[in-house]
This record gives C-alpha cells, structure tokens and sequence, in this order.
C-alpha cells in the first residue's frame, strides 16, 4: 500500500515538472529571444556550431551550422534517452527542441529586417540573411519563419503528449 502511495506521489511530482516546463517553454516561446537561461544554452550551442562546422571549410555550411548545433543537441539527448528507453526523459528534452526552435524561428524572423543585436557587433554576418539570400529565398522569410516556429508547437505538444502518457499509460516501462 505504502510502495503504491509513493509511486502516485512521484507520478504527480513528475507530472507536475513536466508541466511547468512546458508552460515555461511555452510562455518563452513568444519572446525566446529575450534574456532566459534558456536562450543562453542556445546561443552557447549555436555559436559553437559556427566553427564546428566552418571546419568543413564550406561558408554556407559554417553560417548554417549554428543552427544545426542548436537543433542537434537537443536531438543527441532525446535519441540517447530514448536508446535507454527513458521514455520521460525524452519527452522533456523534446520541450528543450520546442525551445530551440522558437529560438531559430526568432532570428529566421529577423532575415529581413536585421533588427537583432548579434555577437560581434556591427560587422556580424546574419545567419539567416546570409542563408536566405543565398538560397534564394529572402522573400519567403515570414513564411519559413513561421514553419520553423510551428515545428517548435509540434514539438512541445508531442514532448508533453509523450511524458503524459509515458506516466500514466506506459505499462512497459516503469518509470518512476
């Protein structure tokens, strides 16, 4: 009796973190690019992408590879976590993908405008400018912006979906 009054006291914990996480994600979602440590994490994998990839020594792919090393990180974490079939885990970390990609979405936003303040100042090449315009498809800026940011809402209902069901409807894998 006392082992199944603990496990509904760690289910609700669980639940009720990944909750407020997905309300915290959400909440940034309209301004991700505002101070949050959250966006800190991203900035730090994004720059990093930056010379990672500019090892290839193809500009397009160095420009590019801040947003594929924000993107990446996030998607290392949830296959190792799902590898270990740590099926919660995984579902939060698919929050953390929500939040990188309003985070992309927000600078994709700014392609056009370039309003943004960006490391390295005025003389700073803006990565979606730079990838827009070389593919292309400045003009369809508000458009891939928005796929980008939608991606962000597929990507948090799932997260949520999947660690709710994972904590009440997940009899192969016990959990808590």
């Amino acid at each position: 009796m006392e082992n199944n009054i603990n496990t509904k006291i760690k289910k609700i914990i669980k639940l009720s973190f990944l909750l407020i996480s997905a309300y915290y994600f959400y909440l940034i979602s309209n301004n991700p690019l505002e101070y949050s440590i959250v966006h800190s994490i991203h900035l730090v994998f994004h720059e990093a992408g930056h010379p990672t990839f500019g090892l290839l020594g193809i500009q397009f792919l160095q420009m590019a590879g801040g947003t594929i090393m924000q993107l990446l990180i996030p998607l290392v974490f949830i296959y190792y976590f799902f590898s270990k079939r740590d099926i919660y885990s995984t579902a939060f970390i698919i929050l953390w993908l929500a939040s990188s990609f309003f985070d992309v979405a927000a600078y994709a936003k700014d392609a056009i405008l370039m309003n943004l303040d960006l490391l390295g100042g005025d003389n700073a090449i803006h990565d979606w400018n730079y990838l827009l315009s070389t593919l292309g498809v400045l003009k369809y800026t508000a458009q891939i912006s928005s796929s980008i940011y939608f991606l962000g809402i597929v990507s948090l209902v799932s997260g949520l979906a999947i660690g709710i069901y994972d904590l009440f409807f997940n009899k192969e894998v016990d959990t808590v």
